[in-house]
């Protein structure tokens, strides 16, 4: 009968214990899925901008270097347009270095984020703490 007992409790404690572990286990896969998702999402949203400053910049480029069809405008009237042009092109890079850096900043605090809800519940505020300055540096 004594043998009985000690056999279901150390068979209950065997399963209390591999439960345990799957759950675990289970809990770690999602968190790392949900940081490669995170990490490629911004990987994208990186090519995304790039390529949309770069085909801006180089559309811009092709039309102050396109010349117009028809009559020939005076030498003056041309270097005047092709001045006016390098001041837009110039005006529209400056705007695309600004919404670069402003995405950048935006995808490092959806990072940040992303790591403060991936953190560990562990009763102590601190690194929450930390995250939350980290994230108001990248604010300014």
């Amino acid at each position: 009968m004594m043998v009985v007992v000690v056999v279901v409790v150390v068979v209950v404690v065997v399963v209390v214990v591999v439960v345990v572990v799957v759950v675990v286990v289970v809990v770690v896969v999602v968190v790392v899925v949900i940081v490669i998702v995170a990490a490629v999402v911004v990987v994208v949203v990186v090519l995304v901008v790039v390529v949309l400053v770069v085909v801006s910049s180089s559309s811009s480029s092709s039309s102050s270097s396109s010349s117009g069809c028809g009559k020939k405008k005076k030498k003056k009237n041309n270097n005047n347009n092709s001045n006016n042009n390098k001041v837009n092109h110039n005006n529209n890079s400056n705007n695309n270095i600004s919404i670069l850096i402003t995405t950048t900043r935006t995808m490092m605090m959806v990072m940040i984020m992303t790591m403060m809800m991936n953190d560990d519940d562990d009763g102590d505020d601190d690194d929450d703490d930390d995250d939350m300055m980290m994230m108001m540096m990248m604010m300014r």
